[in-house]
């Protein structure tokens, strides 16, 4: 049997945010589309444009640490 290979990572943790095409921060609505997968609306409080997005924005994604 092969052995598995277990290595431990570095990362750093970052936020991501989603933005409208004006330039403005989407905002969740707290509501989603029952899809699947499901899809998280957000609105623009700027040009009042809505998105249905993949994840609730913001949120947090980790990243390997540059060496």
């Amino acid at each position: 049997m092969a052995k598995t290979k277990i290595v431990d990572v570095a990362v750093v943790p970052y936020q991501s945010k989603a933005y409208c095409e004006c330039g403005e921060e989407l905002k969740y609505k707290g509501s989603q589309k029952m899809c699947n997968p499901p899809l998280y609306i957000h609105h623009c409080e700027k040009c009042g444009k809505t998105e249905n997005l993949d994840k609730v924005y913001p949120c947090l994604v980790w990243r390997e640490r540059k060496k």
